[in-house]
């Protein structure tokens, strides 16, 4: 019987127990099980250490995005290619950051949550539209695949040469390129959002800078003053079929000087075509050399040319001298003066007039037949020998006419040929619209 089998104590066979069941004696352990046991423990926590070690130090193969596929899922994998879209980013609910990836053979969504989103913001590591980018993540295989980045070292952003270019030669075919370019600050306004729409001008030609809400430092922006001459680095993304310029960083925008505004009137000649009036003032759609353009005739500006205002009809070729500004995200183009070249001589009768289209600015003749006033106007009807017209004043010009139009006046009347109700109307756009014919 082996020594070890025997209790030290009581000298009774104890088997491989470590404590003897007769005297309760504890038994020194075998030496050869107790090293073992912690020879092991200490293979098996290297054993773990150098698969991490190899985990976090091997390099993740590179990827397709024609070659990704589901049984991919969860797999470490790295992706090199061009941000095609401008960065989203949402810092509800401990943050958010994804951007677009197309490598040649696709895109995909790559994306950063809480700590990892919040660090690429704050330390300005993250992508911009155009930029080269190789990124490393763990595939997610859902309904689309997704690539999600857990460090920001994990992804390497290079940022290109940008092109030095003037405001007027930035067009939509530049989408997704890096410029540079020089203008001065015409206005700054912060949207609900928190971000900023900055108006920059040289030489006539306008664009709008963006700073997206949760650029740092984005409050040097709004300090900027009116009138202060800026160079801007950033990529040329499109919202509502024109062009912008998205910074990189604040840092990308540098103040180089200050300089007077002095807005220069530019000229647009075309043939008016359509348009409408609305309480201020008459949009006029023109035909002009480049393609149809929109002009902005406030009121106050049309009644100064009183001899002119029913000649302002379609058909009439006019020199509109005008200004740009933007309203709602969209250039305008405001009327400050206009001549009218030539006009249609010839007053329509109301069956001619009846056979145009609506939208037009036209002009007719007839006789009160009909006189009705309402709380927001008045409506009259006319009468020559081909036909009856309803005609709508509104209560601001009919105000200034209804001392003059009597039942039985014969009037010559201009204005927009609209439909209410599926009847047909002409409305006068001023009082001037409205002549007694004598």
């Amino acid at each position: 019987m082996e020594e070890k089998r025997i209790c030290i104590n009581c000298g009774k066979y104890i088997g491989a127990r470590e404590v003897c069941p007769y005297c309760g004696e504890e038994q020194p352990k075998p030496i050869g099980i107790e090293f073992l046991k912690w020879t092991s423990i200490i293979i098996a926590t290297g054993g773990l250490i150098f698969l991490f070690i190899s985990a976090r130090v091997s390099e993740a193969p590179l990827i397709k995005i024609k070659d990704l596929k589901p049984t991919m899922n969860f797999a470490k994998i790295s992706m090199k290619g061009i941000v095609e879209s401008s960065p989203y980013y949402n810092e509800e609910r401990g943050g958010y950051f994804s951007f677009w990836l197309n490598d040649g053979t696709g895109s995909i969504k790559v994306r950063a949550f809480k700590n990892v989103a919040r660090e690429l913001i704050e330390k300005e590591t993250y992508p911009c539209l155009g930029d080269s980018v190789y990124v490393t993540g763990i595939l997610y295989t859902r309904e689309n695949f997704l690539l999600t980045i857990n460090d920001i070292n994990d992804i390497k952003v290079k940022i290109p040469q940008a092109k030095k270019l003037l405001i007027k030669d930035i067009t939509d075919t530049l989408e997704g390129q890096r410029i540079e370019t020089e203008g001065t600050v015409f206005y700054i306004r912060e949207y609900r959002n928190k971000s900023i729409g900055m108006r920059i001008g040289d030489k006539g030609s306008f664009i709008t800078v963006y700073i997206p809400f949760y650029y740092k430092n984005k409050e040097k922006v709004l300090a900027l003053e009116k009138r202060t001459v800026i160079k801007v680095k950033g990529v040329v993304p499109i919202y509502k079929e024109k062009p912008e310029i998205i910074p990189h960083y604040v840092s990308d925008i540098k103040i180089i000087g200050r300089k007077e505004i002095k807005v220069e009137g530019k000229i647009l000649k075309g043939e008016v075509k359509t348009g409408y009036a609305f309480k201020k003032g008459i949009k006029i759609k023109i035909e002009t050399e480049e393609g149809e353009k929109e002009v902005l005739l406030w009121k106050k500006t049309f009644k100064r040319y009183k001899r002119n205002v029913q000649n302002l009809l379609t058909g009439a070729v006019v020199e509109f001298e005008i200004y740009e500004k933007e309203y709602k995200g969209k250039e305008e183009y405001v009327v400050r003066k206009f001549n009218i070249l030539s006009y249609p001589e010839k007053i329509l009768k109301i069956k001619e007039l009846l056979e145009r289209n609506y939208g037009e600015f036209l002009k007719t003749k007839g006789k009160i037949v009909d006189l009705r006033e309402f709380k927001p106007g008045a409506k009259i009807t006319i009468e020559d020998n081909t036909g009856k017209l309803t005609v709508w004043i509104w209560r601001d010009i009919w105000e200034e006419v209804k001392d003059f139009l009597k039942f039985g006046k014969t009037l010559i009347i201009a204005g927009e040929f609209k439909e209410f109700r599926g009847k047909p109307e002409l409305v006068p756009r001023v009082s001037e619209d409205i002549i007694i014919s004598e």
